[in-house]
């Protein structure tokens, strides 16, 4: 694995923020997003592990996201991602006792990435085999 993390600073300037050569839970990220607070998360396509980036390292938030892609916020804050290689769309809400609540939504054959319609309150999964889009309203 060669998975990495990259900063593009102002002028072009490339650092990297984390690689797999220093944090073995990047191997190969693919969906990125901010959270509330500024934090950078990723979901790790061959691990299915969803990180939080601190620094040069990271944090296991959760796990079980299989072929994780893409990775969207909802207004309410929850937090959506799909499984590219399970065909899911998970509903992760934070701050139980317990950690994380991690929740089956939908079953897409072949959810790619994600995007979010807030004005309508729905998620749009590209379908990456099927050559389509599904439209799922947010619980």
């Amino acid at each position: 694995m060669d998975g990495a993390i990259y900063r593009v600073q102002p002028g072009g300037v490339v650092e990297p923020v984390v690689t797999y050569q220093d944090t073995p839970e990047i191997a190969s990220p693919n969906g990125l997003t901010f959270d509330r607070d500024g934090d950078l998360l990723v979901v790790d396509l061959y691990t299915g592990k969803l990180l939080k980036v601190e620094g040069s390292g990271v944090t296991v938030l959760a796990e079980g996201f299989g072929g994780g892609d893409g990775l969207e916020f909802a207004p309410d804050g929850a937090l959506y991602a799909t499984d590219f290689r399970g065909g899911r769309v998970l509903r992760v809400v934070f701050g139980g006792p317990q950690g994380p609540l991690v929740e089956t939504v939908a079953q897409p054959a072949s959810a790619a990435d994600l995007g979010l319609d807030e004005q309508r309150g729905r998620l749009l999964i590209p379908q990456l085999t099927e050559n389509s889009l599904t439209v799922i309203r947010m619980p």
